[in-house]
């Protein structure tokens, strides 16, 4: 029996309907975040929004294409696992990521070449289904929203909050943290462990007599330095004023005195430029190895001493505390 055809009721009821879409993808092009249609095989049905150039591309390009044939293959597949999840559970899924311009294989070359495309960019991508959608396949609506800002954000108060804002190395509480960590990490193994206290030699009367300006910097170049030679493994930070502290793990009294020596030795090679030939940077460094039973400030206070006995024994030298 053939199908009867609509009725008034139903043509008014198809016509309100399309009315209703209409109103909203006119409303989603006028947006400013972009928002991508995505079937269950991930493919891009349409693209909507992205009105603001400045934050996103025009991803018109897209339509048609495959997450598989236009992003790297980790990113389509985690976001086509994405896709199947919201499709499956019939619910919001929220997941941040980083992805460039440069990456997106179906735009327009010279978006992806230029400056704007190398550029590292970080999105939240809002993903729910589209139960209505004229589709032969299940879809989802994907909105982007760039958070590259917020992100930059974030990891600005993040250094902030880990890392000298002179020298650019760890601060106080970093290094003190990161020390604590090693040494937990050692003792549970069964692994040596050696920590060394580093202070700049007669850094009050370079202060006095060339400015702070020049102290300054000294403490810059003695950081900056000190990460030059020491290992990846390693960690360093400013303990304070002119006192800097390497954290040495897997390391003992054997491997630690040659590491103590080089930082040490490598200050005679700087230099603070023409304006001031006659400065020469020196330190004293102290090193300790960790013993049973040691605390942080126990270990601290042995390559403390040992840095002091460095000093005393005229500066510009490595003691290395012997083993209680």
């Amino acid at each position: 029996m053939a199908a009867s055809p609509p009725g008034p009721a139903d043509t008014s009821e198809i016509s309100r309907l399309r009315a209703e879409n209409a109103q909203l993808r006119t409303l989603l092009a006028a947006l400013p975040d972009i928002s991508f249609v995505l079937d269950r095989h991930g493919r891009y049905v349409q693209v909507l929004g992205g009105s603001d150039r400045a934050m996103y591309s025009d991803g018109k390009t897209l339509e048609g294409h495959t997450l598989d044939e236009v992003l790297p293959p980790g990113t389509a597949a985690h976001f086509r696992e994405v896709v199947a999840r919201a499709l499956d559970s019939g619910e919001l899924q929220t997941i941040e990521y980083p992805l460039r311009v440069a990456d997106v294989a179906a735009l327009p070359d010279a978006e992806r070449g230029s400056e704007r495309g190398q550029a590292d960019q970080w999105f939240q991508g809002r993903v729910l289904p589209l139960p209505d959608m004229d589709h032969p396949e299940p879809c989802v609506l994907w909105v982007a929203i760039n958070i590259t800002e917020r992100r930059h954000l974030e990891e600005d108060l993040r250094r902030l909050a880990t890392t000298d804002e002179l020298t650019g190395a760890a601060n106080r509480r970093t290094i003190l943290a990161r020390a604590r960590q090693e040494m937990a990490r050692c003792r549970r193994y069964r692994r040596p462990l050696t920590l060394i206290m580093l202070d700049v030699d007669n850094f009050k009367v370079t202060n006095d007599t060339y400015g702070h300006a020049t102290g300054d910097e000294v403490l810059r170049l003695v950081a900056a330095t000190c990460q030059d030679q020491l290992r990846q493994s390693d960690a360093f930070g400013r303990a304070g004023g002119e006192e800097f502290l390497a954290v040495l793990p897997e390391t003992g009294a054997e491997g630690a005195a040659p590491i103590g020596e080089r930082l040490v030795q490598a200050m005679h090679d700087l230099g603070l430029g023409p304006d001031l030939p006659e400065l020469a940077v020196r330190v004293s460094a102290g090193g300790a190895r960790m013993a049973p039973g040691d605390s942080l400030d126990t270990l601290m206070g042995r390559a403390d001493d040992a840095m002091y006995a460095a000093k005393e024994a005229g500066r510009d030298r490595f003691v290395l505390a012997a083993d209680d």
